[in-house]
């Protein structure tokens, strides 16, 4: 090997150096709790994780140990109808689960519920939560949305891959080193960090919010000062949404009420109350009344009092959980004057 050549692999050792080294780093630390196995996903609190990874990981690891029966799914909506509320309202000496993952599209729900019932899970129970990015165009190439290989099926390289290109984000290495130099979570990394401390239960993968109920019990008017952003300007008057739902998303929709009834379910679909008071849109609504039933669909959305007071939410997308089980007592209430939807 000529001295030129030695030249060069010398350089180019050093050249790489950095990156073998956030490499190694990375696989020690495992900052997004996705290259091995966990008994739970607390650790780490700060860091925004893939919820449909962290939410299918802890099923797998649970089905064997626990009888699940009863499902709740959807969005980060559905964190605020939890298992602990819901179980009011069911049938079941089992346990639930609350199989929710952020930004989550029908194809997470119609995959998730196949996979269900193609492992012979009994699907006793089963809460749909619909919100407005349900219906959404899906795509499977963002970290933090991707889907879990195991249920829907994709490339688990691909996915490893993507969550090590976002540990090498510069906005993701500066937030940290800051993090561990002062020890404090700022808003200004919020698209990188979670600013307030949260922890999921480790058998129903329900979700509890901490820091942020603990900010509101401190002081609830500086909560909704520091937070204007985050909430929406209305006009108080009507307006609808945008018409998504398309001919794959009715095959889908199809397919998870033909697993309902081939398991008996008990389901409900709850189409969720948002801040910006935009009704779900008439054509949509009507498709999901046609799979599922006029009787089993139940529209929140729009103007009325649960989207008048802001204090009824911690953000435009997500309400509180007394709102949650307000939804509940309307759709199992068997009195049509206590049903407050649409």
């Amino acid at each position: 090997m000529n001295n030129v050549m030695l030249s060069f692999l010398k350089k180019l050792f050093l050249f790489l150096i950095p990156f073998l080294l956030l490499f190694f780093i990375y696989l020690i630390w495992d900052p997004f709790m996705v290259l091995y196995d966990y008994d739970h996903f607390n650790r780490e609190h700060h860091i925004h994780k893939n919820r449909d990874y962290v939410s299918t990981e802890m099923f797998i690891k649970n089905s064997g140990i626990y009888v699940y029966d009863s499902y709740i799914l959807g969005s980060s909506n559905s964190r605020f109808i939890p298992p602990s509320i819901w179980r009011d309202y069911i049938d079941t000496e089992n346990n639930i689960f609350s199989f929710d993952a952020s930004g989550e599209n029908i194809v997470g729900i119609w995959s998730k519920i196949k996979y269900l019932h193609t492992k012979g899970h009994n699907i006793k129970n089963a809460l749909v939560v619909i919100d407005p990015v349900v219906f959404n165009p899906f795509t499977n190439n963002i970290p933090i949305f991707m889907k879990h290989y195991e249920v829907y099926p994709s490339s688990k390289y691909y996915f490893q891959y993507a969550h090590f290109l976002k540990f090498l984000n510069f906005r993701f290495i500066v937030s940290q080193i800051q993090y561990m130099i002062t020890g404090r979570l700022t808003d200004k990394f919020e698209d990188v960090f979670e600013t307030t401390y949260y922890y999921n239960d480790v058998v129903t993968n329900e979700s509890y919010n901490v820091g942020v109920l603990n900010e509101l019990k401190t002081d609830s008017l500086g909560y909704y000062k520091r937070r204007k952003d985050k909430f929406v300007t209305r006009t108080g008057t009507y307006s609808e949404g945008e018409e998504k739902i398309n001919e794959e998303h009715v095959s889908m929709l199809t397919e998870i009420k033909d697993i309902f009834e081939k398991n008996n379910t008990e389901y409900r679909v709850i189409i969720t109350p948002i801040y910006d008071q935009i009704a779900y849109n008439r054509h949509d609504k009507s498709v999901l009344q046609n799979i599922f039933g006029e009787d089993y669909v139940f529209d929140f959305s729009g103007i009325n009092e649960i989207t008048q007071e802001m204090s009824n939410y911690y953000d435009t997308f997500h309400f509180k959980q007394y709102i949650g089980r307000r939804l509940l007592d309307s759709v199992y209430s068997e009195s049509p004057a206590m049903r407050i939807y649409n």
